[in-house]
């Protein structure tokens, strides 16, 4: 039986390795935020609320979305980071660190669209 395909990838259920550009050994282990990462995607799905219009469609207009990439980067604290550089620590990272939070953030969301690039153009051939 062949039910390789079905397998959710190794850097959502594990993580991958992270190295912030600029530093010197500070890595931390990331679960990929992506489709596959359950809890990170629910998390961030339910920041986001959206209310229907008057024509029964979504109305982007009611959207607050600074206060949804903080939750999403919130998530990301809470259900992505398995393992910090030794000697910080998530609230650290959330407020002393913010911007390496962030930096992180985006770094994992780079690897996560360029894996789901890749699981793409495999699925063409």
């Amino acid at each position: 039986m062949d039910f390789e395909k079905y397998r959710v990838p190794a850097s959502a259920r594990d993580g991958v390795d992270i190295e912030l550009e600029g530093t010197s050994g500070a890595v931390f282990r990331v679960r990929l935020p992506n489709h596959f990462n359950r809890e990170y995607s629910a998390a961030a799905q339910r920041a986001l609320a959206v209310r229907m219009g008057q024509d029964g469609k979504p109305d982007l207009t009611q959207i607050d979305f600074v206060a949804w990439r903080e939750a999403r980067l919130d998530a990301f604290l809470q259900h992505c980071i398995v393992t910090l550089p030794e000697g910080l620590t998530k609230d650290q990272l959330a407020d002393e660190f913010r911007p390496g939070l962030q930096a992180l953030f985006e770094r994992a969301e780079e690897l996560a669209n360029d894996e789901e690039a890749e699981a793409v153009e495999a699925t063409k051939k």
